[in-house]
């Protein structure tokens, strides 16, 4: 299958840093055919893990899953993809979280 070329979809990549994940966030695509790729880079490279990308756009939300991890940069990345929205539009990034996360419990007192 031929890929098209990516690039930076964002001058540079943004900084995440919560309680769960620390890094940078990459994002690459192709405007002209609609393609795109989410890559994170941890600040810790023991903490390589796979991380759900939320998406807010045209009003609706979406939700992508870095789960193709690459030790030797320390990255969790999405595959090369056609996302629901057009990326020609404005989109923004509204949380980077651990795919998988521990339910709090609420105890009553």
């Amino acid at each position: 299958m031929y890929i098209p070329f990516l690039y930076n979809l964002i001058p540079r990549p943004i900084p995440i840093k919560t309680e769960s994940v620390e890094g940078k966030l990459l994002i690459e695509g192709n405007i002209e055919h609609n393609y795109i790729r989410f890559r994170f880079c941890f600040s810790d490279p023991k903490e390589t893990a796979p991380l759900a990308v939320s998406v807010k756009a045209a009003g609706e939300k979406y939700i992508y899953n870095c789960i193709i991890r690459d030790y030797s940069k320390h990255e969790a990345q999405t595959a090369v993809f056609h996302p629901d929205f057009f990326t020609g539009q404005q989109f923004m990034i509204t949380g980077v979280e651990p795919l998988v996360e521990l339910a709090k419990k609420e105890y009553n007192n």
